[in-house]
């Protein structure tokens, strides 16, 4: 879908006066809110799935992002980018799947990005100074990562033969494997997002933004779905040519 993007932002911007098509980069911060559901049926039948307490990290990480814009009017202008945001991960915890043998704990990381076309009405207040509200298609993409280590009771075993990035406090005794293995879950997905936000011309071809979007979909993990709720806010310039 992105080389479509690209190819449809190409064709319109080739007929394009000077001044017409922009480009710009925005950072900024992601929040993050899943809600989780389980298929009963699934987790019944497949091996390999997802453990079934899963719980998706709820956190904010940092985000950025990469555009460019083509004007189809005085105040309307197509705009397509792409959004990358930091991985998120989770505490490690002891899993609860409903087997009273189960013996592991394990940590999970989401990864998430987005490419997206948007339609941009601009509304100019004073001098310079404009609002903004967008509505388009985000390509989303959704990466669960979960490392998974047995619990080893025995004197020899290490505390933590794979520290992950965040310190984590074990219980008193208990101690992992050596050996860890990498459980990793993926879907791709277009739904509508939409934006709001302003910006101010600090010259004729330089403008900076603040930009709030956010974006809903569903990611459908073999056994659960995960509804993903973000909401990104940007700070960013845009450059005019």
């Amino acid at each position: 879908m992105l080389k479509v993007f690209l190819l449809l932002l190409f064709f319109i911007s080739s007929s394009a006066n000077s001044g017409s098509y922009y480009a710009g980069f925005d950072v900024g911060y992601a929040d993050q809110f899943s809600t989780v559901s389980v298929d009963e049926y699934f987790q019944s039948t497949i091996n390999n799935n997802v453990e079934k307490d899963y719980q998706p990290p709820l956190d904010t990480s940092s985000a950025y992002s990469f555009f460019l814009g083509y004007k189809i009017a005085a105040d309307i202008a197509l705009e397509l980018g792409f959004t990358q945001m930091a991985e998120l991960t989770g505490d490690l915890h002891v899993l609860d799947d409903g087997n009273p043998l189960t013996n592991q704990v394990a940590e999970e990381t989401v990864k998430s990005k987005f490419s997206y076309l948007a339609i941009v009405a601009v509304f100019p207040v004073y001098h310079g100074l404009c609002f903004n509200a967008r509505l388009g298609v985000s390509n989303w993409e959704y990466t669960l990562s979960q490392e998974v280590f047995e619990i080893d009771d025995s004197a020899a075993a290490s505390p933590f033969p794979n520290p992950p990035s965040e310190p984590v406090i074990l219980p008193d005794g208990v101690k992992l494997s050596a050996d860890s293995r990498v459980e990793r879950y993926s879907d791709t997905g277009a739904d509508f997002y939409y934006g709001a936000g302003m910006s101010y011309a600090l010259y004729s071809q330089l403008e900076i933004r603040l930009q709030v979007d956010f974006h809903r979909y569903t990611a459908g993990l073999t056994n659960v779905n995960v509804r993903q709720e973000t909401a990104l806010l940007y700070l960013g310039a845009v450059f005019h040519y």
